[in-house]
């Protein structure tokens, strides 16, 4: 008979590709792994691995077989406790919660610090992602993501929050370059952006009251996928940076930047969530993003009192 620690065992045997790796995940010795593995082989009637001295351990077709049914098994043995627990209300299990390496890492970090306090039976798994390359479905439970919000198979999105946009450069800068006098005029300054993407053109929109949006196509002297590095690079007085007004609200207070083309509208950034339809009923994911939507709206609420 086969039990689940045979399907950990493969499995773990399979993703470290050794007996010794497999023996310190599962906190045993390598010779114990060694005879649970043959053992395994004598159930099943089944060549599962072949050992060969230096080369280590390799499993065969047989074996790589098994380790991809161990694995589904175990995912769906984990829903399944998962999804019980739901039924009673326990908010609980394994939360993978994907974020693109542009959006303000302390927020979204804060924010799952003080939903992992207030759920203690919830582990969470949080990564900050490339924005080019969506997540797979079998990675994430939740993505967060700004700008331009594409529907996507198996997906389901949802708006949280929408901030408000600003230019600012240092004071030392504009001392030196003097300050923009239109949209138009930025083409004579250095410029920081936020983008991941290798294109080194990016599009910069603005409205001004009485006149058509303008969309100014810029070429960045530096570019950053992280908007606290492009923000420091301004602080810093290396150029014009676009920001959220709230990520440098501080900084603005404080003198180390200034606003500039502030009778310019710039359109608001959006922050956006989107949910793996497998997973938005479960009761974990749902009471997280409440949790999001909540939180985000107090801070609104606080920003505008």
């Amino acid at each position: 008979m086969i039990t689940s620690y045979d399907l950990r065992l493969i499995e773990s045997i399979t993703r470290n590709g050794s007996l010794k790796g497999a023996a310190a995940e599962l906190g045993v010795t390598s010779s114990a792994i060694s005879q649970k593995l043959s053992k395994l082989e004598e159930v099943l009637g089944l060549k599962l691995a072949n050992r060969s001295g230096r080369a280590g351990l390799m499993l065969t077709a047989e074996g790589l077989w098994l380790a991809e049914r161990s694995k589904d098994i175990l995912t769906e043995l984990a829903t399944l406790v998962s999804d019980v627990k739901d039924r009673i209300g326990i908010v609980s299990g394994n939360l993978k919660i994907n974020a693109s390496i542009e959006l303000d890492r302390d927020l979204l970090a804060l924010l799952a610090l003080r939903f992992d306090r207030d759920h203690k039976k919830v582990n969470i798994a949080f990564d900050f992602v490339d924005p080019r390359y969506f997540p797979n479905l079998d990675e994430c439970d939740v993505y967060f993501t700004t700008g331009d919000a594409a529907d996507f198979e198996g997906f389901r999105k949802e708006n949280l929050r929408s901030e408000e946009k600003v230019l600012c450069a240092s004071p030392e800068y504009i001392a030196h370059r003097g300050e923009p006098s239109s949209p138009h005029d930025l083409r004579n300054h250095s410029l920081i952006a936020v983008a991941s993407d290798s294109n080194n053109l990016i599009e910069w929109s603005f409205e001004r009251p009485g006149r058509s949006p303008q969309h100014i196509c810029i070429t960045p002297s530096m570019k950053c996928n992280q908007g606290d590095v492009a923000k420091l690079w301004a602080i810093q007085g290396q150029g014009v940076v676009m920001q959220s007004l709230r990520s440098v609200e501080s900084d603005l207070e404080s003198g180390r930047l200034k606003r500039v083309l502030g009778d310019c509208k710039i359109p608001q950034a959006e922050l956006w969530a989107y949910t793996a339809l497998k997973s938005s009923k479960t009761l974990r994911v749902h009471i997280f993003l409440a949790y999001i939507k909540s939180a985000l709206e107090d801070m609104a609420a606080s920003e505008t009192a």
